[in-house]
C-alpha cells in the first residue's frame, strides 16, 4: 500500500481540500482520508504539493488513425501502411492519457487497428488509456468512410 498527498481531490462527487490522503492498494484505491490523517509509517507517501487529483476522464468520440493535420482524412489512411497508422494511434492515444484522459472510444479504424491497440495496453495498463474500439465503420460502398481494408 501507498498513499498520495494532493492540495485537493474531487472524486466526482465531491471535493475534499486541505491535502486529503489517497490511500492506493495494489491498482485500486482503497480511501481518501480527508482529515489530516498521518500514513502508516510503512507507506511511501507521494506528495504532489498544489494540485488537484480527478478521476481519469473519458473521451467518447475520437479516430486516433485520423491526423488532424492532414486534409483530407481519409486519402491520407487510404494510402498508408497499418504500421504507419498504429504508430499515429499510439502517439494519439498517449497524448490523450497526458492530457488526463484513462478511456478513449475509437469509433472507426481500418483492419481493427484499434483493437489492437486496445490489446496491447490492455497488457501494460500504464502503457495507454484504456481503448474501447469500435473496429471498421460500416459504410455504404463510396460512403463517409473510404477507408481502404486491405
Amino acid at each position: 500500500m501507498f498513499a498520495i498527498r494532493a492540495a485537493r481531490v474531487f472524486d466526482g462527487r465531491a471535493l475534499y481540500k486541505d491535502f486529503p490522503l489517497v490511500v492506493i492498494d495494489g491498482s485500486r484505491i482503497a480511501a481518501v482520508d480527508s482529515g489530516t490523517a498521518c500514513p502508516s509509517g510503512d507507506w511511501q507517501v507521494l506528495d504532489l504539493g498544489d494540485v488537484t487529483l480527478l478521476p481519469g476522464l473519458i473521451d467518447a468520440h475520437v479516430h486516433l488513425a485520423f491526423d488532424p493535420e492532414s486534409a483530407p482524412q481519409h486519402q491520407t489512411i487510404a494510402d498508408e501502411d497499418n504500421s504507419t497508422i498504429v504508430t499515429r494511434m499510439r502517439r494519439h492515444a498517449l497524448q490523450q492519457l497526458r492530457a488526463g484522459v484513462t478511456t478513449v472510444r475509437d469509433l472507426g479504424d481500418r483492419n481493427y487497428l484499434a483493437v489492437a491497440l486496445r490489446d496491447e495496453f490492455s497488457a501494460d495498463p500504464v502503457a495507454g488509456p484504456e481503448v474501447v474500439a469500435a473496429g471498421p465503420p460500416i459504410t455504404a460502398a463510396r460512403g463517409r468512410s473510404p477507408m481502404r481494408i486491405s
